[in-house]
């Protein structure tokens, strides 16, 4: 195909005759014209993501929350038993670590 050079012109009464004519796309070269209504774009729009509601919001951070604290403490018994096993004997014993607090 022979490599045609448009001017503004007519490319303006190209895009008028295919508005007049219900031509919704057109392609010419690498001149590519999609004609479509607002609405009927919007339609082929990708969907907008879902926005979580705060209750959700909420449940996700407390969950975040706990396990960021159980993380904490795993890390702080092992840090007790390394740095001070007596320590950590004596809060085993007075029932404020749990024997499985200190297995992995």
């Amino acid at each position: 195909m022979k490599d045609y050079k448009l001017s503004t012109n007519d490319i303006c009464k190209l895009i008028s005759t295919c508005k007049k004519n219900g031509v919704i796309e057109f392609t010419f070269g690498e001149l590519h014209l999609s004609l479509a209504s607002p609405e009927k774009a919007r339609k082929n729009e990708a969907p907008q993501a879902a926005i979580p509601d705060e209750t959700f919001l909420k449940e996700q951070e407390q969950e975040f929350r706990r396990i960021h604290k159980m993380d904490q403490d795993k890390d702080d018994t092992a840090m007790l038993l390394v740095e001070d096993p007596l320590e950590m004997e004596r809060r085993i014993a007075n029932g404020e670590l749990a024997d499985e607090d200190t297995n992995d």
